[in-house]
């Protein structure tokens, strides 16, 4: 029986809005079509991204995707975010962008030294090559 689920589960990147619905996070295309996400202890942030559009990659069976990838390809609040974690290097506070696979030095928010090593979710405005000036962090762990 699993090698025959395994065998009609298929490639799907499908990109949407998700909504959390107790246990359950759920992903709505422009469409209307709506996928169960399935995804690791590693990916819990995903239930945090309630109202952000992604795009996730993984394996599809019936109306569930089995998340392998995602990025965040809109805030909340329709700007594109910056996602990672959270490093101090030096003076610099770099966040380890998820979307992009660049660092991203993070300035403007004194605060931000409170949430070294944690993953967050930056909104913001670029001010030079790979710097941000922080409009708002939410934490995704």
């Amino acid at each position: 029986m699993v090698g025959l689920i395994a065998l009609l589960a298929c490639a799907a990147k499908v990109q949407g809005v998700v909504a959390v619905q107790g246990p359950l996070v759920e992903l709505t295309e422009s469409t209307g079509a709506s996928w169960k996400l399935v995804y690791s202890p590693e990916d819990g942030e995903l239930r945090r991204l309630e109202d952000c559009t992604l795009e996730v990659q993984g394996r599809r069976v019936g109306r569930r995707v089995t998340v392998q990838d995602w990025k965040v390809l809109a805030s909340a609040q329709g700007s594109t975010p910056y996602v990672g974690v959270l490093v101090k290097r030096g003076d610099n506070l770099i966040l380890q962008d998820r979307n992009s696979g660049q660092p991203v030095i993070l300035e403007g928010d004194e605060q931000l030294l409170d949430l070294v090593g944690r993953t967050l979710l930056v909104s913001g405005y670029v001010v030079g090559p790979q710097v941000v000036h922080v409009m708002s962090v939410s934490l995704l762990d």
